[in-house]
């Protein structure tokens, strides 16, 4: 008997700030622009709108293709500049930096991204969580010219 594709529901394990495994950036065919060897996709759709398993409402996960960066540039961290983001990470124990862009946002529908689960090898802590959406926010909150 076929196995019934998974469903995207409340309990989700997706969370803000969690990192596409290989299997689901390729799946979607997703790859940094020119860095495809070094990307990572990270979701920033909001933890709610994650967990709304109403697919007619929220049918989508809004995630962002950034890349592995060998060191970060200061003038990027902290959310200093609403276009581009340096933040530091853990992957495998270890604390490495990401590049992310504002403008290589993706949406991915919920219903193919419920096949797969978060990586496990990687973990943005609170304070970076906090630098993130400070930074999404920021790209909508700038002074005008």
């Amino acid at each position: 008997m076929p196995q019934a594709a998974p469903e995207w529901t409340r309990d989700t394990p997706w969370r803000q700030g969690h990192a596409l495994p290989s299997e689901a950036a390729a799946a979607f065919d997703l790859s940094h622009h020119s860095h495809p060897d070094e990307t990572l996709v990270l979701v920033v759709s909001h933890d709610c709108d994650l967990a709304n398993a109403n697919l007619d409402v929220e049918p989508d996960v809004e995630v962002i293709v950034g890349r592995a960066l060998p060191k970060p540039d200061g003038n990027y961290a902290w959310g200093k500049t609403p276009k581009t983001l340096h933040l530091e990470v853990a992957c495998d124990g270890v604390q490495v930096f990401i590049e992310l862009q504002a403008r290589r946002k993706v949406t991915l529908p919920k219903a193919a991204l419920a096949a797969f689960a978060p990586r496990e090898d990687f973990a943005l802590d609170a304070t970076g969580v906090a630098v993130l959406r400070s930074w999404l926010a920021s790209r909508y909150s700038r002074a005008a010219f």
